[in-house]
């Protein structure tokens, strides 16, 4: 149960990272994963992974998450889908995921206060997004313009940010930003994946996750 907890909870930062859109921006950007966890998760903290890749083209980004449960991958693509691609035990598994309307419809309100500090070479200004059941601390520059679903509004690209999900607390801070060429296969399903539903995944990790 625990396990499952702590996958879910990693798929659900990749969801949030890949939620932002680098307008302008075409290149790959390295992310650097620190963990709050609750002491019953404490003695699972060597499975989590410590980097995140993404790639960022136009209005499509993909996340990159490595760990012992294998690789997660979450697309934003030019369609608006979101894609969740998983190498697990042996499997290749995707998912079309559905937002639901309640999660699209939150709005956050923002509040620039002061604060800087240099991210991966970038001057980062704070702002506290603040959510209907959470406030998040971001470090974001307006170097690099971005749109996001999560933190719909800010003025910039968020570089340094804290999630919390099943019970764990995720900063996620970036540690290298390359300008770059990017295929666009970067965004798109192999044919070696098997398209599944979230509930027929749900199914075969041993039904509810809760």
């Amino acid at each position: 149960m625990k396990t499952k907890k702590l996958f879910l909870g990693l798929l659900f930062t990749s969801v949030f990272a890949a939620s932002v859109t680098a307008q302008g921006f075409e290149g790959k950007i390295t992310m650097k994963l620190d963990y709050d966890l609750p002491e019953e998760m404490q003695s699972q903290a060597a499975m989590l992974p410590t980097e995140s890749i993404a790639y960022y083209k136009s209005n499509s980004s993909r996340i990159e998450t490595e760990s012992m449960f294998g690789q997660q991958t979450f697309i934003v693509n030019e369609k608006k889908e979101s894609i969740l691609l998983i190498d697990m035990m042996g499997q290749k598994i995707a998912m079309k995921l559905d937002i639901p309307e309640e999660q699209e419809s939150e709005k956050p309100t923002i509040e620039y206060v002061k604060g800087s500090k240099e991210i991966a070479g970038y001057t980062c200004k704070k702002a506290i997004v603040k959510y209907k059941n959470e406030e998040v601390e971001v470090y974001y520059t307006e170097e690099i313009k971005a749109h996001s679903d999560k933190i719909s509004g800010l003025k910039g690209f968020p570089m340094e940010y804290q999630v919390t999900s099943k019970g764990m607390t995720i900063k996620t801070t970036v540690t290298e930003v390359l300008i770059e060429s990017v295929p666009d296969d970067k965004f798109t399903i192999s044919e070696e994946y098997t398209l599944m539903t979230f509930e027929e995944f749900q199914n075969m990790m041993g039904g509810s996750t809760e």
